[in-house]
């Protein structure tokens, strides 16, 4: 049952996320994020609950793995930065797809198992 909670509150979330990225309305945007940050609030004291009755303990990530990570968020970080630089100023159309280039794949971590977003140039 925890467990059903556990994935319904993330899956809400991520709802909330994504609408939030695309609300174009600034009252709309703020509603989505105070919803999306109460639900990832109460997803967390669920999986609080679940991890101490030893229901849901996710396995810690070795040396390795935390230092993939790290290296996956910084180029990340830099792609999405040199994305935001090419951007137009607000107002004014773009003059060429400021995201062709770029896409999002799966990553998968050393020793098996999701990473998250992963972006790559093709």
């Amino acid at each position: 049952m925890a467990s059903n909670v556990l994935m319904l509150e993330k899956s809400i979330a991520e709802r909330y996320h994504w609408s939030a990225l695309e609300a174009f309305n600034q009252p709309v945007l703020q509603t989505m994020l105070q919803l999306h940050d109460e639900v990832h609030r109460n997803a967390r004291r669920v999986f609080d609950y679940m991890n101490r009755k030893g229901w849901y303990q996710p396995r810690a990530a070795d040396a390795a793995t935390v230092q993939w990570f790290q290296n996956a968020v910084r180029q990340s970080q830099q792609e999405v930065g040199t994305v935001m630089h090419n951007l137009p100023p607000v107002g004014q159309p773009a003059r060429e797809p400021v995201f062709a280039g770029v896409g999002a794949g799966i990553g998968a971590a050393p020793g098996g198992g999701w990473a998250g977003p992963v972006y790559q140039r093709f």
